[in-house]
């Protein structure tokens, strides 16, 4: 009975190191082409650590889910914030990024927002594969992108 015991937990070890990562299509192609070097993921249960497989997939759980890469292992960690300052009497906030206690200035951010996926398109380009190396104005983009999905996600909540 023992034997049977010590089977079931290893068998629980093996499923929970696999993490699958969903990603929205406008990412696919960085993740296949391994331009997007990380991914923020919220971890409010410390899920995420080095040696975790990590699966991605574009649509998960539809029709049309597609697996992006190999199953890899998580490499690492960091801590990130996104605080908000305000600047003037105007009450105009800016939002800075801190990786693992250290405040990025704003070329830093766009290059870590670029790295992420947030980048602009060739102005002749007719799809999304066609984007430029451009870094400037990325990390905008990034906290757009974080604004439009946050209010969604708080839509559904209503």
């Amino acid at each position: 009975m023992e034997s049977l015991k010590t089977s079931a937990d290893v068998l629980f070890i093996l499923l929970g190191a696999v993490m699958v990562l969903g990603f929205k299509r406008r990412f696919a192609p960085f993740v296949e082409d391994g331009s997007k070097t990380h991914s923020i993921r919220e971890d409010k249960n410390d899920r995420w650590r080095p040696g975790v497989i990590v699966d991605a997939f574009v649509d998960p759980r539809q029709k049309t889910m597609r697996r992006l890469m190999p199953p890899t292992p998580c490499i690492y960690t960091e801590p990130l914030e996104m605080i908000a300052i305000n600047q003037s009497v105007v009450a105009v906030e800016r939002i800075v990024l801190v990786i693992d206690g250290r405040r990025l200035d704003l070329d830093e951010s766009n290059l870590f927002a670029w790295r992420d996926g947030f980048r602009h398109l060739r102005t002749d380009a007719l799809d999304d594969s066609q984007v430029t190396t451009e870094t400037r104005g990325c990390y905008a983009m990034m906290l757009n992108f974080g604004r439009t999905l946050n209010a969604s996600c708080h839509g559904r909540e209503k």
